[in-house]
């Protein structure tokens, strides 16, 4: 009993405690909208300023865009090419990173035969499927330098 009088007494005193500060909050809270509302109004008036030196004209308004014809034109098969090279690419680095994981895995053995020629094995494995990446990844970058569909004259 006196358990659960002290529980209720302690929530009685958060309560009171969280509406007093409410209130002493609520004056700190007038004073910061009464700020932030002087700071919109001089936002606001500034906007008006800022939107009245817009050019109107259509041109005017879309004058950076005529330089697009300036840019060079991309082929699907250029974006398939950069596409495939940055998915080896990161492939690569992952296949790094899993041997250095590997290697910790190696180290942290500590003799154990069996944990050994596992580690071993994931090290191998990572080489030759590094080797295959780097070897995909030069015949991408040997095939797309060639253009099988030019026009011959």
């Amino acid at each position: 009993m006196k358990k659960l009088l002290y529980t209720f007494y302690g929530i009685l005193n958060f309560f009171l405690l969280s509406i007093t500060t409410f209130a002493e909050l609520s004056e700190a809270q007038k004073a910061a909208k009464a700020a932030k509302d002087a700071a919109d109004a001089a936002e606001k008036t500034a906007f008006e300023t800022a939107t009245t030196l817009v050019p109107q004209g259509v041109d005017e308004l879309f004058a950076p865009t005529k330089n697009l014809a300036a840019l060079p034109s991309v082929t699907t098969d250029q974006v398939i090419t950069v596409v495939i090279k940055a998915i080896l690419e990161w492939s690569i680095y992952l296949t790094i990173i899993a041997i250095i994981i590997a290697a910790i895995y190696f180290l942290i053995s500590r003799g154990a035969e069996e944990d050994l020629t596992k580690a071993k094995s994931i090290i191998i494995y990572l080489i030759i499927g590094l080797a295959i990446i780097a070897a995909a990844y030069g015949v991408v970058s040997g095939i797309a330098q060639f253009d099988f569909f030019a026009a011959t004259t």
